[in-house]
């Protein structure tokens, strides 16, 4: 079977959860079916990016800027089909969102949750147009769609008017490499850590880009309330890329008093998030909307205790694993870290419960069971 694997959207130096999946399948793809031939459909910036792979990988580069989307979204129309049917591909997957609406193969589309249809504002005015006529259409279109959680695929469902038999739930999962509790050795790294992001205290980490749907404005006076209320010592870290929030974040922060306790570290390093996540006292996942919500993985394998937005798929992800508070009710959200911070037996409860949760998610078995929908695929066609 020749599968092609549509990422013109990838931007390497942009690395975010699209990202992520992307470079965790194709990886996983080839363990998990080596005898398949896989080629790999990307933009010029990313030419550089994947080498290395095995050889049941070949990389096609499209010339197209992935950074100038409506450039990318002409070419993934006009120009990737007639490499399609150049590569002879059997099967094409799109793993975000968009697609050919027009291919010489079957079509498979990952849609990664309904965030588009909830937060519009987040995007320019040609996003919006492609994200309320593409994706429908090629929701429409496709052979299949992959989605990330049950909450996702009911959405998608009700939202694009898809039969649910054609939708299926393919989870994600983590590096578990990567992401593990602390050891002897990694201690060592902790001062210097802490003290390059201006960490001078036990701290509650956050990390998210500055979006609104990501409720960090509700975690700051959340904090805050702690402060005032139980005069907490903790700092609180929030990582991620500076968005267009940032101005009004800053400006909350600096409302409230808290320019001295609470640290906006920007971009930070992929190397130094597993340690931020296991020197932690508490992860906050505050989030009005998450399809999937991947850094509660993440803060489970680093024996993190974890306060979690009760909204959308998060549940379903955390399960009993995260203290799950609502995300609107800012005391609520207070008193659940405030618990987390301070309850020895919660906290070690939450631990072992994260640490269990999480070993039911592997990359491997994201590929294995994404391989079974490809042949379901190709057989009904």
């Amino acid at each position: 079977m020749r599968i092609g694997l549509n990422a013109l959207f990838f931007i390497p130096n942009e690395l975010d959860g699209l990202g992520v999946y992307l470079i965790n399948l194709v990886h996983h793809l080839a363990q998990a079916a080596p005898q398949h031939e896989y080629i790999l459909f990307v933009s010029k910036e990313s030419k550089q990016f994947f080498t290395n792979l095995p050889s049941c990988m070949e990389v096609v580069v499209l010339p197209v800027p992935a950074k100038i989307r409506p450039a990318r979204v002409l070419a993934e129309q006009l120009i990737l089909p007639f490499y399609i049917r150049t590569k002879k591909i059997d099967l094409l997957h799109s793993l975000a969102f968009t697609a050919p609406l027009f291919t010489p193969c079957p079509s498979v589309v990952s849609i990664h949750d309904m965030g588009f249809h909830h937060w519009s504002e987040r995007f320019s005015s040609f996003s919006s147009l492609i994200q309320r006529k593409l994706i429908p259409a090629v929701a429409r279109r496709s052979c299949h769609i992959i989605t990330m959680s049950h909450y996702a695929k009911r959405e998608i469902a009700l939202e694009l008017g898809i039969q649910p038999s054609r939708i299926s739930v393919i989870y994600e999962a983590y590096d578990g490499h990567r992401f593990q509790q602390m050891a002897g050795d990694h201690r060592k790294l902790a001062k210097s850590l802490t003290t390059r992001y201006g960490l001078t205290k036990p701290y509650i980490l956050s990390i998210a880009s500055l979006f609104p749907h990501k409720n960090l404005e509700g975690l700051i006076r959340a904090y805050a309330y702690l402060v005032a209320e139980h005069g907490i010592q903790h700092q609180l870290l929030l990582v991620g890329h500076k968005r267009n929030a940032y101005t009004r974040i800053f400006t909350l922060i600096d409302g409230l008093n808290l320019s001295d306790r609470v640290v906006l570290t920007g971009f930070v390093p992929d190397e130094d998030i597993p340690l931020l996540y296991a020197l932690a006292d508490v992860y906050v996942f505050p989030s009005f909307y998450e399809g999937f919500g991947l850094p509660l993985l993440e803060a489970m394998a680093c024996g993190t205790p974890i306060v979690s937005s009760n909204a959308t798929s998060l549940p379903e992800i955390a399960e009993d694993a995260a203290l799950l508070i609502d995300p609107y009710n800012i005391r609520a959200m207070a008193t659940g870290i405030y618990q987390a911070l301070t309850d020895q037996s919660l906290r070690a409860t939450l631990i072992k419960r994260g640490l269990k949760r999480v070993r039911y998610f592997s990359w491997y078995k994201t590929a294995e069971e994404t391989l079974k929908m490809y042949e379901t695929c190709l057989q009904k066609s």
